[in-house]
C-alpha cells in the first residue's frame, strides 16, 4: 500500500493515459525550471508550516491531558468550518479548508495502514465521525472550486486526493465490519471496483465532463495496482482463475496502449504476460529454475523478442524500447542464474557457444536500435 502511495503518484505526475492522436506521444514538460521548483517549494512551506502548526496545538493539548487525537482532529474541523461559514466562503477559508482536508486525510490513510497490518482495529466512533467528515470536506472543496470560483474544471490534485482516500476507506471499513479473510484478496477486488469506476463510469457522467483526463488518469494507476496486488497473490498462492484475470489484464492494457498510446500500460501487458507464462510452466513443473531447460527457454524468449521487433510492426518507437529492455533483462537474468547452478561442470565447447549466441543476440538488438537512432 506504501508503494501505492509513492509510486501512484510519481506515475500520476508524470505519465499520461490521455486521450492522443495514434501517431503521436505525449510530450512532458521539463520538471526542474525555476517556475516550477518556486511553485513545488511555495507549496511545500505552506504544507509544513500548517503541520508543524497543528502539531504544536496538538501537543500542547497532549501536555494538559485536554484532549485525543480524534477529538483534536475533530475540534479543528469544526473550526475551519465555522471560519469557512462566517467570511462567506472566501478563498482564505477555502484554501484553509483544503490544506485541513489533505494533512488529516494522511494522517488517517497513514492510521488504516497501521491497524490493517497490525490487525488492532483501535477506531472509536470519533475516528469514524472523522473519517467520513473528511470526504464531506472534498466535496464541499470541489463545488465551490468549481461552482463559487468559477474555475472551468475541477482540481486535479483535490480529484486525486480524494481517490485514493475513499479506497482507503472502503478498504478499511470493508475489511473490519463488512469483509474477512485474506485482506490481499478483497485488497485486489476493492482495487478492481475503483478501476473500472473511475476508468470507465464517471468519464461519463456529465457533471465530471470537464475531468475526463483526471479520472482516467488515476483509473488506470488503479489497474497498475491491480495487476501488481494480484502477482503478489500468486506468489503466495496458488490459483489458476487469477492467472486467466491476469491473462485478462494483459489483453487490457494492450487495448489502453493502442487507443491511448500509453507506453506504460504496454510495459504492464507484457510484464503481466510474462509473469504468467513462467509461473505457469514453473506450477505445472515443467522446468525447475536449476534446470537447463529454463535456461533455454528464457534464452530463448529473450532472441524471440528482439527477432519480434523486426517482423512486427510496434505502434510507438517506446514500444521498441521496452522489448529491448526487457529482452536485455531476461538474457542476462537467464546466463546468470545459469552459471549460478552449473559453474562447477561448464565445458569449453559451452562457453563459446554461449559467447557466440550472445554476440548474435546483441548485434541483432544493436542492428535494430542504431535505425531508430538514425531517423
Amino acid at each position: 500500500m506504501i508503494f501505492f502511495l509513492i509510486i501512484g503518484f510519481f506515475l500520476f505526475f508524470y505519465f499520461s493515459a490521455a486521450e492522443v492522436k495514434k501517431e503521436k506521444i505525449l510530450e512532458k514538460e521539463s520538471f526542474f525550471t525555476k517556475e516550477k521548483i518556486a511553485f513545488y517549494l511555495h507549496k511545500f512551506s505552506y504544507y509544513i508550516w500548517f503541520l508543524f502548526f497543528y502539531l504544536s496545538l496538538f501537543l500542547i493539548s497532549k501536555g494538559f491531558d485536554f484532549i485525543e487525537f480524534s477529538g483534536f482532529v475533530l475540534w479543528v474541523n469544526i473550526c475551519i468550518f465555522a471560519f469557512f461559514y462566517l467570511s462567506k466562503f472566501s478563498k482564505l477559508s477555502l484554501d484553509f479548508l483544503k490544506i485541513n482536508s489533505i494533512l488529516f486525510s494522511f494522517s488517517y490513510i497513514f492510521s488504516y495502514i497501521y491497524i490493517i497490518l497490525s490487525d488492532k482495529n483501535i477506531f472509536g466512533w470519533i475516528d469514524i465521525l472523522n473519517s467520513f467528515l473528511i470526504i464531506v470536506t472534498f466535496w464541499v472543496l470541489l463545488f465551490f472550486d468549481k461552482k463559487i470560483h468559477k474555475k472551468q474544471s475541477y482540481d486535479y490534485s483535490l480529484v486525486a486526493h480524494l481517490s485514493v482516500y475513499l479506497f482507503f476507506v472502503c478498504l478499511f471499513y470493508l475489511n473490519f465490519y463488512i469483509l474477512s479473510g485474506n485482506i490481499l484478496f478483497w485488497t485486489v477486488w476493492i482495487c478492481s471496483i475503483f478501476w473500472v469506476i473511475w476508468f470507465e463510469w464517471l468519464p461519463k457522467i456529465s457533471l465530471f465532463s470537464s475531468q475526463i483526463k483526471t479520472f482516467r488518469y488515476i483509473g488506470i494507476l488503479f489497474s497498475y495496482f491491480w495487476v501488481f496486488l494480484w502477482i503478489l497473490f500468486l506468489l503466495f498462492e496458488k490459483s489458476i482463475s487469477v492467472m486467466f484475470l491476469l491473462l485478462f489484464q494483459s489483453a487490457y492494457h494492450l487495448f489502453i496502449h493502442k487507443k491511448y498510446v500509453n507506453v506504460i500500460s504496454f510495459g504492464t501487458s507484457i510484464l503481466s504476460l510474462v509473469f504468467v507464462f513462467f509461473y505457469f510452466i514453473f506450477d505445472q513443473q515443467i522446468v525447475n529454475v536449476a534446470d537447463t531447460s529454463f535456461f533455454i527457454v528464457a534464452f530463448s524468449l529473450s532472441f524471440v523478442w528482439i527477432i519480434s521487433t523486426y517482423f512486427f510492426q510496434y505502434k510507438t518507437i517506446f514500444d521498441y524500447y521496452i522489448i529491448h529492455i526487457l529482452s536485455h533483462i531476461l538474457n542476462v537474468a537467464s546466463i546468470c542464474i545459469f552459471l549460478f547452478f552449473h559453474y562447477k561442470n561448464l565445458h569449453l565447447s559451452y562457453i563459446w557457444i554461449l559467447l557466440l549466441l550472445e554476440s548474435i543476440y546483441f548485434f541483432w538488438s544493436y542492428h535494430k536500435l542504431v535505425n531508430f537512432l538514425k531517423k
